[in-house]
């Protein structure tokens, strides 16, 4: 390999002139070498050719092996045999589990939603359990991501390509529901049943059902989801408003549910605005990107325990 370049740094493609070795030696050969492909090509005029150009989605995947051999280490510092669970920071899980950017800031805003209305509301509250919730409500959701709706740097580091890939990955390992890979991944890190009975219950279709219900941490954890469009944190009225455009030009309904539907639920989450409020200290429009900010850093830092 070229001089500077780790083996643990996915390469490309490697040509060999000619020869038709078996799939197990092909096998040995990509893994020896971390290449990607291996090609046959009779033009090249030396025997065998190794493209060392790192593309952005070859150098993002060389970083998730580094970092997935650091986890290791640190696994094995603390003496950890390979069932047992490691409390993880938000920002680390977000990492093992190749959390695309806009999605982890999605998240880490919703939470941050969370957490004000958590510190401002006139009665106890298992803050710690709709915070996990929160962070981790959309974990799954690249299996449905349309990889082309945004512009690119939704998709830094990486690009495109190297999402596709994690988006194909996550596919052939959790299935074509998001949410039930969501469901699946909280199970693999081991949180509590009443975390994953608050994510299992964020949909759309159920706000009418949980308006007339008395579970707040549900309500707040809908309804900081429900604050939050692709770009920041917005009022619920613009965030009604902004899902029901991006679904139509997709052409497809907002909870699978008709148009009526949609206007009798999203004043149903109206309701459930009106309900938080009346036991909290600040208003629906004191949260906005400029008060949540200064809590997404700290956020990085929520552990799973």
């Amino acid at each position: 390999q070229k001089a500077g370049i780790k083996v643990r740094q996915p390469l490309g493609e490697l040509k060999i002139k000619s020869g038709q070795p078996t799939e197990e030696y092909l096998d040995l050969i990509k893994e020896e070498l971390n290449v990607k492909k291996v090609v046959f090509d009779n033009s090249i005029s030396p025997e065998v050719e190794l493209d060392t150009k790192i593309t952005p989605a070859l150098k993002a995947e060389g970083e998730y092996r580094e970092f997935m051999r650091e986890l290791q280490d640190e696994r094995k510092s603390r003496g950890l045999n390979p069932g047992d669970k490691m409390p993880m920071s938000i920002e680390k899980i977000y990492k093992k589990y190749r959390i695309m950017p806009a999605l982890e800031n999605h998240m880490l805003r919703v939470a941050a939603v969370a957490s004000l209305i958590c510190d401002n509301f006139r009665e106890p509250l298992p803050k710690e359990e709709i915070i996990t919730a929160c962070l981790l409500h959309d974990m799954g959701n690249i299996i449905k991501s349309d990889l082309t709706a945004f512009s690119k740097e939704f998709y830094e580091p990486g690009g495109v390509e190297y999402w596709q890939n994690v988006q194909y990955e996550y596919i052939d390992k959790y299935g074509q529901d998001e949410h039930e890979a969501t469901i699946n991944i909280m199970k693999e890190l081991g949180v509590s049943a009443k975390v994953i009975e608050i994510v299992d219950q964020i949909h759309f279709s159920f706000l009418c059902r949980q308006r007339d219900g008395d579970d707040m941490n549900l309500k707040i954890s809908h309804y900081s989801d429900a604050r939050v469009d692709p770009y920041g944190v917005v009022s619920y009225d613009e965030r009604m408003d902004e899902a029901k455009k991006r679904y139509k030009s997709r052409n497809i309904s907002i909870g699978g549910v008709g148009e009526e539907k949609r206007k009798e639920l999203v004043a149903c989450g109206q309701e459930i605005e009106k309900q938080i409020f009346a036991k909290c200290k600040i208003k629906p429009e004191d949260i906005n990107n400029q008060t949540v900010a200064p809590l997404i850093s700290s956020l990085r830092n929520f552990v799973i325990k």
